[in-house]
């Protein structure tokens, strides 16, 4: 499961010295404050062609299930999950072939964002917000969405609250899904458990999923193009990575940064008792490596402080990660991970920086040996230079 961790955890802790995210001098032999790297353009963090769709989506996170925090034995993960932009996506994921496109399309499909985890059985539980262009549109979709898995294989309809549910079922475990709109949201709940109990688990959670909706202002469609790319001002303290952007860059605040945390609830805690006003997650790749910066921002560095020695803890003693010193910088907190599968090695390095109200992580993935620290060498004095400022 490292593989998975390091790929989908931003939690960053980070410091300019062990334990302390000071506003400390440079020390003799480190560049001077003034001498940081030209920072990314927003235009290079986030591209135009999805017209604000990957924001939105960013803001429909935070209106979905938090899938451990219902069931707390679903931990691994199953599926990607994260934002959606098209519709061919989601389909290509959730459904099948030929059936939720077309139903989507046509009813005016703006944006999505999906959670899935599964227990160590491989029984899986999803939930998938989509935004559409009007709540009868919603209503219709979840009508039509339902219908079509009639053809596939043999399930019961039926109806729970006024949605449209089906269930299957196998020799040891049922499978129920439920479709409920929203006003102009829809709902979609996926659910496998042993034998009599996956209705009541697909209850619970659909309750919590239209609660969320409930509480969720989508934008007007017209007005996605206008969705502000980098609202807390964080994109020019971050460093300029190598290789294309990649799906799911952009800020997030609280409740939605979540959905990307390992450990939601300690790190949802840690956070809101903290301060914390905002991030910004970056991510790219190119033929060899992966990397990633998040960048988060507090009122100050005592509250960094708080956050920092709660993650470091995590980090070690939860997450895994193997520490390490790396040359550029011998004190910043650095750990490693083994995401390496069926004897091909893969390691993920991920170390900290952080000044003032700032915290800073740098990943690079995709390395064949674990000390291979010449792409972090890079990044993280160059991450370290535009958090001082």
């Amino acid at each position: 499961m490292l593989g998975v961790l390091v790929l989908l955890s931003i939690a960053a802790c980070s410091t300019t010295v062990p334990g302390r995210a000071t506003a400390a001098l440079p020390r003799d032999g480190e560049p001077p404050l003034n001498a940081a790297p030209a920072p990314p353009d927003p235009e290079d963090i986030i591209q135009a062609p999805e017209d604000g769709r990957s924001l939105e989506a960013h803001r429909i996170a935070a209106a979905t299930p938090i899938i451990p925090a219902i069931f707390p034995d679903r931990t691994e993960y199953c599926f990607p999950e994260g934002a959606f932009f098209s519709t061919e996506a989601i389909e290509g994921l959730y459904f099948t072939e030929g059936t939720a496109k077309p139903i989507l399309d046509k009813y005016g499909f703006a944006s999505g964002w999906g959670e899935c985890q599964q227990d160590v059985d491989d029984r899986g539980t999803l939930a998938l917000s989509v935004e559409l262009s009007d709540p009868a549109s919603a209503r219709a979709a979840a009508d039509e969405l339902a219908k079509a898995g009639q053809d596939f294989d043999e399930r019961t309809s039926t109806v729970l609250d006024g949605y449209p549910v089906q269930t299957s079922s196998d020799a040891t475990n049922d499978t129920v899904e439920i479709w409920a709109p929203v006003g102009r949201m829809l709902a979609y709940v996926y659910h496998t458990a042993p034998s009599g109990q996956a209705l009541d688990g697909a209850t619970r959670l659909i309750t919590e999923h239209t609660r969320l909706l409930e509480a969720f202002t989508p934008t007007p469609q017209a007005e996605l193009p206008n969705l502000p790319i980098d609202p807390a001002g964080l994109i020019p303290r971050i460093v300029k990575l190598p290789g294309e952007i990649q799906k799911g860059t952009g800020p997030y605040e609280l409740e939605a940064y979540l959905r990307l945390a390992i450990d939601a609830k300690a790190e949802r805690d840690l956070l809101a008792d903290n301060g914390f006003e905002s991030m910004y997650y970056v991510t790219s790749g190119d033929e060899e490596n992966s990397y990633s910066v998040s960048l988060y921002k507090f009122p100050g560095s005592a509250q960094t402080n708080v956050v920092y020695d709660g993650f470091a803890r995590l980090e070690e003693e939860a997450f895994g990660g193997t520490p390490f010193e790396l040359p550029s910088i011998p004190d910043a907190p650095c750990f490693v991970f083994d995401g390496g599968y069926a004897g091909t090695p893969s390691f993920y390095q991920r170390c900290y920086v952080g000044f003032g109200g700032y915290l800073a992580s740098v990943d690079v993935g995709g390395l064949d040996a674990a000390d291979d620290t010449a792409k972090m060498d890079e990044l993280l004095p160059e991450q370290r230079d535009l958090i001082r400022g």
